[in-house]
């Protein structure tokens, strides 16, 4: 969804994703003597109640007060750039949003309202639904939420993680951002011998998406699982210690091995009604692919 909207010289376009608004801001070249940033409001529309407040930035004004690597809100410290994305969208919600230009000084601001703009988000059940992680981008907002998911105490210190150590489960779902949930209900499908699943993936570690192919090769669902396994190579280690714990089983399962010269850079699911496509009946099967799955999300996490 693509909207746009101008009031006071300020021209704002929202393009709303699923769980993403990028908001592209402009000023008349008469107003931008003085401009500071932008300041942007989101209030949220969900039929019984309204809350509205602003977007919170990292980069802090001298004057601004608040702490180093805390957020402020952007009616305190604006946004200095002309695009802006709201990452804490919800799929399926409502928002109205609000670009204002900040004038003034960062402790006596002044503003000009700009226009407001309402959006709908992109839902699982629409035709289109794309979803992403959170990755190294988001590690500050990160730790700032760890004292919480480890029930610490005002001032207790986060304990020092190694690679490999588990991580509090809200940890896990606050990363995966609906990715796992996504990819999980769109295996789900596969409930029984009509359906078939394609699958091309070098990395098939996560216990959770291997336990949704065991269950839909034990409903008889048509399953190809193409998979990196070069001989002696961590990720074909890992491959088959994840087939040896969560075995698809069934008549209709084919495990495919593949022994590419370095790394198999493959990542993709895909669904269709009926048994798999072969090149003999490509051209004449009214079996079409009808939910591909596909991304850069390496590890489905």
């Amino acid at each position: 969804m693509r909207k746009t909207g101008e009031k006071n010289g300020i021209h704002c376009k929202v393009y709303a994703g699923s769980d993403t608004a990028l908001l592209a801001m402009d000023l008349q070249e008469a107003k931008r003597d003085g401009l500071l940033g932008f300041t942007i409001h989101r209030t949220v529309m969900n039929g019984r109640s309204v809350e509205s407040k602003p977007l919170q930035n990292l980069l802090h004004f001298a004057g601004a007060g608040g702490v180093p690597g805390q957020p402020l809100p952007s009616t305190r410290s604006p946004f200095q750039k002309f695009r802006w994305g709201d990452y804490g969208a919800r799929p399926g919600a409502r928002y109205s949003y609000r670009a204002d230009a900040f004038y003034g000084k960062p402790d006596k601001p002044s503003f000009v309202e700009g226009p407001t703009i309402d959006v709908t988000m992109h839902g699982p059940k629409d035709e289109n639904y794309v979803v992403f992680n959170r990755a190294v981008v988001a590690s500050q907002a990160f730790w700032r939420r760890m004292p919480e998911w480890l029930n610490l105490g005002e001032g207790e210190p986060i304990p020092k993680f190694k690679q490999g150590d588990a991580l509090p489960a809200p940890a896990y779902r606050w990363l995966s951002r609906g990715v796992e949930e996504a990819i999980r209900d769109f295996i789900g499908r596969a409930t029984d011998d009509s359906w078939s699943l394609d699958i091309a993936i070098y990395e098939y570690e996560w216990p959770a998406l291997a336990q949704a192919v065991a269950a839909a090769a034990a409903a008889g669902a048509h399953i190809r699982l193409l998979y990196h396994g070069k001989p002696g190579s961590k990720e074909e280690h890992e491959n088959k210690a994840t087939l040896t714990k969560f075995p698809p089983r069934g008549p209709n399962v084919k495990l495919i091995p593949r022994v590419p010269s370095k790394l198999m850079h493959n990542n993709s699911w895909s669904f269709q009604r009926g048994q798999p496509e072969s090149a003999s009946r490509r051209q004449s099967s009214p079996d079409r692919p009808t939910g591909p799955r596909t991304g850069s999300t390496d590890r489905p996490t």
